[in-house]
């Protein structure tokens, strides 16, 4: 079985279970990613793993024209009406799909080591403006996803500057 295609099954059968949908992280930062990244009305948004998709809820609700990408099909919310493309971050760019900003938040912390810079890489060729990253720093909580790992590469913040600085201008907020 290709990692892939591991990684698929793996979050689809988290995605099952109804704690692990409890808190959307990006859901609770999308308001203030419309005044970090200066989003108006008619801009195109990827959310690179959107996990439930309560995020794309709230940039609607700014106008902005938001797409889902995540690697499990049963990610959304029960009843959600998002659009949502299926793929793996370390496969990106896909061929047509652009989105003038990315949102990524609570997500590259769950890829491979050795699948970042490919994945960032496959962004940057996929987003024109810019994206906002968010990654944890710790371990996932094992309650939340049947004891099945989870964050899968855990490192300090300089570590992950290093890694985006390869293919994003970085800018830090304290908001």
């Amino acid at each position: 079985m290709s990692l892939e295609l591991s990684e698929q099954l793996k979050y689809e059968q988290v995605w099952k279970t109804p704690e692990y949908r409890l808190i959307s992280p990006g859901e609770q930062l999308a308001r203030h990613a419309v005044k970090l990244l200066g989003l108006k009305a008619g801009d195109t948004l990827l959310d690179l793993g959107c996990g439930t998709g309560r995020a794309l809820v709230e940039f609607r609700k700014f106008g902005i024209d938001g797409l889902g990408f995540d690697i499990a099909d049963n990610c959304l919310d029960p009843g959600s009406k998002e659009k949502l493309i299926i793929g793996c971050l370390w496969h990106l760019p896909f061929a047509g799909l652009k989105a003038d900003f990315g949102f990524c938040v609570d997500v590259l912390e769950h890829l491979p080591e050795g699948y970042i810079l490919q994945a960032l890489a496959g962004i940057a060729k996929t987003i024109q403006i810019s994206v906002l990253f968010q990654i944890a720093l710790f371990p996932h909580n094992p309650k939340l996803s049947q004891g099945l790992p989870l964050h899968l590469t855990v490192k300090e913040s300089d570590w992950w500057e290093r890694q985006l600085s390869q293919y994003f201008e970085l800018i830090y907020s304290n908001e």
